[in-house]
Formats: structure tokens, C-alpha cells, sequence
């Protein structure tokens, strides 16, 4: 046991001699520089993680802007499918203009006194486009305002359809209830009886407005799919089984008229100058009187049909501007000297100098066409040009349930409705432009040598629109019929059952300022296509007799038609606006039919 106990004594001696001969602790220095390694580590694992996350965010990003980009090209596919044949289809290009010009200057350069600011702060402003398209379309469409009685829905199987940016208002310095920016009327004013705010334009960059413009910035542009049914007035209704806000079920103001379809309010016309003067006096009774216009953003039906729309278009014998009541009246249509006419006379006129030719009637349709439009986008000067109104959200929809405010039941109903239309347009919120290209079909030669070919483009479609360049190549042009690869020919039969085509002329696309000269790039570009050709002439041998071999069997060709359209846009991050994404689609154009 005396010796067991002295082993363990003797253990314990040398273990106490060998820690006190033990290495000697770490020095301060030593400690800082594990420490300063471990933290490099902790850097180095963070920033691991943190590239983790970013690229996981940008790929939960990139996911969400593809899915997004793919349910916008099935809403624009499936209205483009749904072209109705006996239409017509317009198409405007222009730029934006931080300067508030009628035009830009289309140097594309850093520092470009034309370029427009995605966002606040942004050190890299570009040239954005603003382009425009509007056709008309066949199917079931239904008024976006809230019905107001469950017996009345508007509905239709044909409308107009508009893709384009709509412009927000400025809002007050001062809240005030009954201001246009929170009380928005059918009329489309703002104040003071103006329906135009050239302070509120599209990329305009004017510090000193006040209040500011809520459009300087193309983070904060939003993209409108405008929707107008054409729906005249009923001839016979099925009357309600009970009153309506305290309308008799036989009361005139529950009846369908040029200024109503089912308790909704509408415009007269789709055209915008005769919506102006339609109806004539005596008004119709409505359950809500006064003028109507498509660029209020709360009006989204017109009294009319697409027969009616090409009777205008094709016959009118006046401008827009020179139309007045008697428009629809034949008796002032039957005159010979088409001067002395006042409007659509289902007159059937060729283009030419000399009598019985018709020297404006391509301007004169083509004007129409503008006319057409929802808003006044056509206007020479810039300051001029309209837009239809879109806000976000609702502008007082919360004061608008105060039914203290109103003088009915049915206005505290429809002043309601008046601020969700507002937004119910909206398609794209945040698109920072759209750009809108067509093609015939025609493609670069793919032959060196052969005439039109381009190096590096054989093969390609040709497509056209307002001049427009990528990496210093043009992508896109105007129409120029002088140009053989870019011509586009229509076939017709002739009375000897052979085969001929006419050429499609520059100016019957782009308008008669094309006839002869393009314009500067960067001028605004109108692209028509219509229902039948005014330049052709079934006399092909010009002696005043259809009997020829060679003239044609048919008095009329089509329009030419674009077989492609192209779509190209670009969204920013709500989240992140200095994000921008860009998109582009192509979309078959259905064969037309006049």
C-alpha cells in the first residue's frame, strides 16, 4: 500500500515538473492576429452567403420577369389573333422627350438633351420610345366599369383595342374634394376646362412645374390595353323588374341611346370629332348627361359597330375637322362636287389629280384613322398631344363612399365607379418603353451581289417602323417602296383570268408627307393599313372600259396587310427601379378581308 502511494506521489512530481517545463502562453500579438484571421474567415463565409443570396434573389427575379413577360405575350397574342378582317390597324412610333419637343434629336449618346431618366438619380438617361397601337378585334368583351344595376351588363362582341402608355395627373399642392385630379369627370378635364396637361408629358424634365410632373421618370410610365366595345343603341330592351335608383322601369333615361348603353355612359362615336357633335339636340335622356371622352380614362364604350367605322373611314368626304351635324345625313351627301359634301356619302373614290379622280382621299381616310385614336396623340405639336388618363389606384375612393358627398344614390354609384376606371386599364405598370415594329414578310437576299443585300442580314426579315438601330445596325426603317427588296405587291385577277400585282406605295403606309421625302429620324411615324387600296385602278389600260384583258376583274384590292408584328418592351423592378428588364415578341397578323 506504503509503496502503491509513493508511485502515485511520484507520478504526480514528474507531471508537475513536466507542465512547469510546458511551452510558454500565446503574446497579445499572436492573439490579435487569430483573431483578425478568424475574422477574414467570418468575412470571407458572410460574403459567401451574401453572394449566395444575391444570386438566389436574382434568380427568384429573373424567374418573376420571365413569368410576367409570358403572360404578357399571351394577352397580346391572343387580341392580336382575334383581329376582326373588315378593320383596320394603326400603328404610331415617337420618342419621349425630356425636352417637351415636337421631336428628338435621335443621337443616341450619353448626355443626349432628349434622353429620359429611368429613375431619380439615374447618371445614364437614354431615348425611350412611346409608341402606340390600336386595331379592332372580335369576341367577347365587357364594360370594365361596375354595372350598376344587376339587369344590365355592357357587353359586346367586337371592340377597340389601344396599347399604349397613358399619361398620370398632377396631383394638387392642396387636397380638394371636388378638384378633376380626384373627382375625374367623363369629359377628360383637368381644370380650367383643359383636357391637355403639356406639363405632364411623357420624360418631360421641368424642375420648376409645380405641381411636379408624376411622368418624368419611365420607371413610372404605366402601359394601358385600352379596351372600347362598339355597341350601338338597342332597338328593343327588356325593361327591369324593378325600379332603378328610383327610375321608373318605363323611364327614357334607362334606355339604351347614343350616349348610354345599359345604365353605362358612352361616347356617341368612336370617332373623336364626332363624338364631339353627337348627339345633336335634343340630347337624349341618360341617367348621367354631358360630354364624353375616351381621354378621361372612365369611358369605355362607343355607340357605334365596325360597319358603321368603315362606313367613315372609306366614304367620308370631308377632314375630321370640317365634319358637322349633318355627317350621317344623306341628303347632304348626294351632291357630285364631293366640296359641297358634308360627310360620309358611300361615295367609292380612286386617288388621282384629274376628275373624277380624288386627290386627298388617301390623306382624307389616313386622317380618319388618326381621328380613331382614343386620345389626340396625332398632334403636330407636342405640347398638344393627348393622352388617355391612368393613375395607379383609385384618387379618393375612400371620400367617394361618403355618401354625404352626393346628391343620389345613383352619382354616389357611378362617382365610385369613376375611380377604379381610373386603373382598370392599366396593363403594364413600371414599362419603360414599347416599341412597335410590323413586317410584310419580305427578307434580306441572301445572294452577295444581289441588290438590297446586307452583309451579316441575308436571310432576315425586314421589318419597318421609325428608323431604329442596335450596335450601330438598323433593325428597322420606314416602308420605302422605291426600295426592291422592301417592296411589297398586292395580286389580283384579271378579267382574262391571269394574274397581276399592283405596287403598295410609301405614301399609303406612311402618309403623303412620305411621298416623296422621309423625314428626319426621330420625327413621329405613322404606320395605316386599311380596307381597300385608293390608289388602285381596275382600269389598268386607262380607256374608260372594264372589258380589257388585262384590267381588273375586281373594282377594288385590299389595304396591304402586315403579316408580323413586333413588340418590344421593357419593365422595371417595382422593388428596384434602376433594374430594367427587356422583352421582345413576335406575333402572326390573321389574314384581312375588306
Amino acid at each position: 500500500m506504503m509503496n502503491h502511494t509513493k508511485d502515485i506521489r511520484a507520478c504526480a512530481g514528474r507531471a508537475g515538473r513536466l507542465q512547469a517545463r510546458g511551452h510558454r502562453g500565446f503574446t497579445l500579438l499572436e492573439i490579435l492576429i487569430a483573431v483578425a484571421a478568424l475574422g477574414l474567415i467570418a468575412v470571407g463565409v458572410a460574403s459567401i452567403f451574401d453572394a449566395t443570396g444575391k444570386t438566389l434573389a436574382a434568380g427568384k427575379r429573373v424567374s418573376a420577369f420571365n413569368a410576367y413577360a409570358s403572360l404578357i405575350e399571351q394577352q397580346i397574342r391572343s387580341d392580336i389573333s382575334s383581329i376582326a378582317p373588315d378593320s383596320f390597324i394603326v400603328v404610331r412610333n415617337e420618342y419621349a422627350s425630356a425636352q417637351g419637343g415636337d421631336s428628338i434629336n435621335p443621337n443616341p449618346s450619353v448626355g443626349n438633351p432628349d434622353a429620359v431618366a429611368l429613375f431619380d438619380g439615374d447618371e445614364r438617361p437614354r431615348l425611350r420610345r412611346i409608341d402606340s397601337l390600336q386595331f379592332f378585334a372580335k369576341g367577347q368583351f365587357q364594360s370594365a366599369r361596375a354595372a350598376l344595376h344587376p339587369e344590365y351588363t355592357a357587353a359586346s362582341d367586337s371592340a377597340r383595342i389601344y396599347y399604349g402608355h397613358g399619361q398620370r395627373g398632377r396631383q394638387p399642392v392642396a387636397f380638394n374634394p371636388t378638384n378633376p385630379y380626384y373627382r375625374p369627370e367623363l369629359d377628360g378635364n383637368l381644370w380650367n376646362n383643359q383636357t391637355i396637361d403639356a406639363a405632364a408629358r411623357l420624360g418631360l424634365d421641368n424642375a420648376n412645374v409645380d405641381p411636379p410632373n408624376p411622368n418624368r421618370f419611365a420607371s413610372e410610365w404605366i402601359l394601358l390595353r385600352h379596351v372600347t366595345l362598339l355597341a350601338p343603341p338597342r332597338s328593343s330592351q327588356t325593361l327591369p323588374t324593378s325600379t332603378v335608383f328610383g327610375f321608373a322601369p318605363t323611364n327614357a333615361a334607362l334606355r339604351d341611346s347614343q350616349i348610354q348603353i345599359s345604365l353605362q355612359p358612352a361616347a356617341s362615336d368612336l370617332f373623336r370629332r364626332l363624338a364631339g357633335i353627337y348627339p345633336a339636340a335634343p340630347v337624349p335622356a341618360a341617367l348621367r348627361p354631358g360630354a364624353r371622352a375616351f381621354s378621361s380614362g372612365l369611358v369605355d364604350i362607343a355607340a357605334t359597330d365596325l360597319s358603321r367605322v368603315r362606313t367613315v373611314i372609306t366614304t367620308a368626304s370631308v377632314f375630321p375637322q370640317g365634319a358637322n351635324v349633318r355627317f350621317y345625313i344623306p341628303n347632304s351627301n348626294v351632291s357630285p362636287d364631293e366640296q359641297n359634301n358634308a360627310g360620309a356619302d358611300g361615295q367609292y373614290r380612286i386617288f388621282g389629280q384629274s376628275q373624277p379622280q380624288d386627290p386627298d382621299v388617301i390623306a382624307r381616310m389616313q386622317a380618319w384613322m388618326d381621328d380613331s385614336l382614343p386620345a389626340n396623340l396625332t398632334a403636330q405639336q407636342g405640347a398638344q398631344r393627348q393622352r388617355i388618363r391612368c393613375e395607379f389606384s383609385p384618387r379618393n375612393f375612400v371620400g367617394s363612399l361618403d355618401r354625404n358627398q352626393w346628391a343620389s344614390d345613383l352619382e354616389a354609384a357611378y362617382r365610385a365607379a369613376d375611380q377604379v376606371m381610373l386603373s382598370s386599364s392599366n396593363f403594364l405598370p413600371r414599362c419603360t418603353e414599347f416599341i412597335v415594329e410590323w413586317s410584310f414578310g419580305n427578307s434580306f437576299p441572301t445572294a452577295p451581289g444581289s441588290p438590297g443585300y446586307v452583309a451579316g442580314r441575308a436571310g432576315e426579315l425586314i421589318w419597318h417602323g421609325m428608323e431604329r438601330r442596335v450596335n450601330a445596325n438598323v433593325v428597322a426603317s420606314p416602308y420605302d417602296s422605291t426600295s426592291a427588296v422592301q417592296q411589297h405587291r398586292t395580286r389580283f385577277s384579271t378579267i382574262s383570268g391571269g394574274q397581276a400585282t399592283f405596287l403598295t406605295a410609301t405614301r399609303l403606309i406612311h402618309g403623303d408627307q412620305y411621298a416623296s421625302a422621309f423625314p428626319p429620324p426621330g420625327v413621329p411615324l405613322m404606320s395605316y393599313f386599311g380596307y381597300y387600296n385608293p390608289m388602285f385602278d381596275p382600269d389598268v389600260d386607262n380607256d374608260g372600259k372594264l372589258e380589257s384583258p388585262g384590267d381588273s376583274a375586281s373594282p377594288t384590292i385590299p389595304w396591304a396587310w402586315p403579316k408580323l408584328i413586333r413588340v418590344t418592351l421593357s419593365l422595371a423592378d417595382p422593388a428596384d427601379p434602376s433594374v430594367e428588364r427587356t422583352f421582345q415578341f413576335i406575333f402572326d397578323v390573321p389574314e384581312r378581308g375588306i
